[in-house]
């Protein structure tokens, strides 16, 4: 087998490069002391992982990817293999956890077989033997996995754009197209004359039906009414919250909706992994697996089946999470 270098891009030198003759005998090692007498640990495993425990970064290693007989099918399921390898990626430190990838092909000549990869840093990592596309293989959850993997990748590549500050900054733009309300709000934004308690009623301003009174008791804001064609916080929608919800000042009324399906950049940053997964199974992302895998899978004060605006599954926990 060819020797490829996949070492994680560190500042200092590696005297143990992880290429996947080095991985395979991690993998295929048949005892907790043969996999530690690799030489990995110290100059790779701590490093890439982050962890000073040796021994818990070694164990939990072997743990994740030790590869069993394939008679054992339980063990060599696909979903069991790509849980491993999930486990193992979020073990990482966040910055290399986009290293770790899987791929899915369908084989042009067959139409009833597919495969996946495992893959660190674009270098070969595991290959599946080719499989048919009968339940018990769940090619449909394997491919959400593997979306959900990369809506992850995604999350932490564009994390600063999705912070609170930057949705208030986004919502103080959809309240008005003039500099002076934008700059009047994010200067009053812990001004507690601006809560709930002190909030009178909310009308169309009767001389132009593109603005919004928010009326509160020592003070008129003059905001858009605009209608809202991507979640903008204007007009029915700021309404709503105005109407519904808690505040004690224009800072809580703005992060309102933060890290839910409410959130504007987190459903646009949604799109790309839910188009793809489309893409590879069509329809089927509304069977009721991949929307189980979907909505088990958090974003923070929401889930990923949320953002994908699919229907929740029948069941919470589904019967395919019994191999894993």
């Amino acid at each position: 087998m060819p020797t490829h270098d996949i070492s994680p891009k560190f500042n200092t030198p590696l005297n143990y490069p992880l290429n996947d003759h080095r991985i395979e005998k991690i993998i295929r090692a048949h005892s907790l002391n043969e996999a530690s007498q690799m030489g990995l640990l110290d100059s790779i495993l701590d490093r890439f992982f982050h962890n000073e425990v040796k021994k818990t970064t070694i164990t939990t290693l072997y743990q994740q990817l030790a590869i069993p007989d394939e008679s054992n099918l339980y063990e060599y399921h696909p979903i069991k293999i790509a849980s491993r390898f999930n486990t193992l990626r979020t073990m990482a430190a966040e910055e290399y956890q986009s290293h770790f990838n899987i791929d899915v092909f369908r084989d042009e000549k067959n139409d009833n077989q597919w495969s996946y990869a495992l893959n660190i840093e674009n270098t070969l990592f595991y290959q599946s033997k080719p499989l048919d596309y009968h339940y018990n293989n769940h090619f449909n959850t394997f491919c959400a996995l593997k979306y959900v993997m990369n809506f992850n990748n995604d999350f932490y590549q564009y994390r600063e754009e999705i912070t609170l500050d930057k949705f208030i900054q986004r919502r103080i733009s959809c309240l008005s197209d003039e500099t002076r309300v934008r700059e009047y709000l994010a200067q009053h934004l812990d001004d507690d004359r601006y809560s709930r308690y002190n909030f009178v009623a909310s009308t169309i301003n009767p001389g132009d039906k593109n603005q919004l009174l928010v009326k509160f008791q020592d003070d008129v804001l003059v905001v858009s009414n605009r209608a809202s064609s991507r979640h903008e916080f204007r007009g029915r929608i700021l309404q709503e919250v105005l109407e519904t919800a808690s505040f004690n000042n224009l800072r809580e009324l703005l992060s309102n909706g933060h890290m839910t399906q409410k959130d504007e950049a987190l459903l646009m940053l949604a799109v790309s992994s839910k188009r793809d997964l489309m893409d590879m199974i069509g329809n089927e992302i509304h069977s009721d697996e991949v929307r189980t895998v979907a909505y088990n899978t958090k974003v923070g004060n929401t889930t990923l089946g949320a953002l994908w605006n699919l229907t929740p599954p029948s069941s919470p926990h589904s019967d395919i999470f019994s191999v894993l």
